[in-house]
């Protein structure tokens, strides 16, 4: 969800083993992960202050995004930092946010076709898919992890359009407004996740929808039935 977030050449960006496996239906979903399903800012900040015991607030009065904008610190630095903390007890103790593992179960019998898009760095591959065997098994039909590093060709939102439109994603549901406003303007619909400092553009186009949790996500598959 982030700049820190590198992923595998394009070659390995695709997960395709029946590890996560559900009934095909026409209406393909695509799920971001940190802070849709799994938080991410305020257990890494808070990781932080017991370690370095800097004094990181969640939220951020000053709307800040990516991590190093917290640090001050150079994107590498801090990718050093996330790996130790991908690799914590913390982490992998992480729960899912609250109603993800209902709406994605209902969503699942509901026959959509669900897919992760992410923009994890490669090193978080092994704990995603713990992750997700673990809270949401045969779920994902498939876990994709964006070409996105410094120095891509492509910006974050423009990585994750392309990997959308390459599954043929019809709903986004994504907590950063540049990917769902990205998706939006191909006359789709994207469901921007949650009331974040950085998302709380109030201004939101057609075709972005505003989800502050997973049972408006709910409601919002409801009401399409």
């Amino acid at each position: 969800m982030n700049s820190l977030k590198r992923s595998l050449t394009k070659q390995k960006l695709g997960f395709t083993k029946p590890r996560y496996m559900a009934k095909s239906n026409n209406t393909i979903v695509a799920v971001d992960i940190d802070e849709v399903l799994q938080p991410l800012h305020a257990p890494f900040l808070a990781h932080q202050n017991n370690i370095y015991g800097t004094d990181f607030q969640y939220p951020d009065g000053e709307g800040r995004y990516y991590l190093e904008q917290f640090t001050g610190e150079s994107s590498e630095v801090v990718e050093e930092k996330l790996k130790t903390y991908v690799e914590s007890a913390e982490f992998k103790d992480l729960k899912p946010l609250p109603g993800a593992i209902q709406a994605i179960e209902w969503l699942k019998s509901q026959d959509y076709t669900l897919v992760v898009i992410t923009a994890r760095q490669h090193f978080f591959m092994e704990a995603t898919h713990n992750f997700l065997d673990s809270h949401f098994p045969r779920a994902f039909d498939n876990v994709r992890f964006i070409d996105h590093y410094v120095g891509a060709a492509l910006k974050p939102a423009d990585a994750k359009l392309e990997i959308c439109e390459e599954v043929g994603t019809e709903i986004l549901i994504d907590d950063n407004i540049d990917p769902a406003l990205a998706f939006a303007s191909t006359g789709k619909s994207a469901l921007l996740f949650g009331h974040y400092h950085w998302n709380k553009d109030e201004r939101l186009p057609d075709g972005v929808i505003r989800c502050a949790d997973w049972s408006a996500v709910k409601e919002y598959f409801e009401e399409r039935e």
